[in-house]
């Protein structure tokens, strides 16, 4: 490295280094840098960890996560260094001033303070500095961009950090013994030694090789493209389906954790077992019941629980508990349409 690049990169992994006693993870200290979630940085804290270990210059997605709390002269010579390597250049690409123009006009017109100031000023100082945030961050953004919008920014913040990257610091880590053993093995498949840098470069070809036509074809023809997944949607639904419940999945395992999913899925749980009640077990007398209660709470008056007899299906006294519960203590506004139409639908039935 350059005196200057020696510099910066040292004032970089300084900021991060655990100072506290006893230490703290670095996803912590990230987490209060970025204003994001532990679980959301841990990544990101690993890739420095490598990096700092190794000394080689931080990659883009360090440097976004850290812009808050870095010197504004730091952050613009780090991203030219990361984009001469990436591009052998210092331009920005057609792709990447669309995607800034797209991000600046968004952040100035609907942004607003969010769940922390930390957050907050992160996102501002990316429109400041006219820098695509990454992933991590994007995440938390997706309300204030259309899906195209989404699409073109997160392809921006991909291309920064090609999977090289990562496949160049593991290799790095590795022993000299393991190394040596690799090399033997190429040289046994191809006839002659491969540096470790010269076959990651032809993985990394291989594999974006035609990547910008791709976008571009994305770019010039996007009506054209949805109406090709359109298409492709509906001929195969059953693929569709799954690709919904893996999106299930991910969601779920992203928000199990947060309060307000839990307030959530606990109503949403309430008001389906109600409906199952209503639909396949409740009486007429119980159905005019519900009916009562519920024109009572539009008229906001008092609603009191009535006393339960047990039954001897455990299940369905269990379901029965839930109904009533739901109906007079946590049916909000917004349902009372719909719970009235799950009781007319068993009335209907029962007829």
């Amino acid at each position: 490295m350059g005196k200057r690049q020696d510099m910066v990169v040292s004032r970089l992994y300084e900021l991060v280094k655990p100072t506290s006693k006893p230490r703290i993870p670095m996803a912590v200290s990230l987490s209060r840098y970025s204003g994001l979630e532990v679980e959301q940085v841990k990544d990101i804290a690993i890739e420095i960890n490598k990096a700092r270990r190794i000394n080689s210059l931080p990659n883009y997605r360090m440097v976004s996560i850290l812009l808050r709390v870095l010197p504004d002269e730091d952050i613009r010579y780090i991203l030219k260094l990361n984009r001469e390597s990436r591009y052998g250049n210092e331009q920005r690409t057609p792709d990447e001033m669309l995607a800034i123009s797209i991000f600046r006009k968004r952040i100035s017109e609907q942004f607003k303070q969010t769940r922390n100031n930390a957050f907050s000023e992160l996102v501002k100082k990316h429109a400041d500095l006219n820098i695509i945030p990454c992933e991590p961050i994007l995440d938390e953004l997706e309300d204030y961009f259309n899906d195209s919008e989404m699409l073109i920014l997160k392809m921006v913040a991909r291309g920064y950090n090609p999977k090289i990257e990562d496949t160049t610091n593991t290799i790095s880590l590795l022993s000299a013994e393991h190394r040596q053993l690799m090399r033997e093995n190429r040289k046994k498949e191809t006839g002659y030694y491969m540096s470790t840098k010269e076959e990651v470069k032809q993985k990394a070809k291989t594999r974006y090789k035609y990547a910008h036509v791709t976008r571009r074809y994305l770019r010039r023809n996007y009506q054209k493209v949805l109406e090709i997944q359109r298409r492709y949607r509906e001929a195969n639904p059953e693929l569709v389906r799954e690709w919904h419940r893996e999106a299930q999945r991910r969601f779920y395992l992203k928000n199990k954790d947060k309060p307000e999913y839990q307030a959530s899925k606990y109503y949403s749980n309430q008001k389906s077992s109600f409906k199952r009640y209503v639909l396949n077990h409740a009486e007429q007398e119980e159905l005019n019941l519900f009916l009562s209660i519920l024109e009572a709470k539009k008229k906001n008056e008092a609603v009191k629980r009535p006393v339960l007899i047990a039954l001897d299906d455990k299940e369905v006294q269990k379901m029965r508990t839930i109904a009533y519960r739901f109906i007079c203590r946590n049916v909000e506004a917004r349902d009372y349409k719909q719970v009235e139409g799950f009781i007319n639908e068993a009335l209907e039935g029962l007829e």
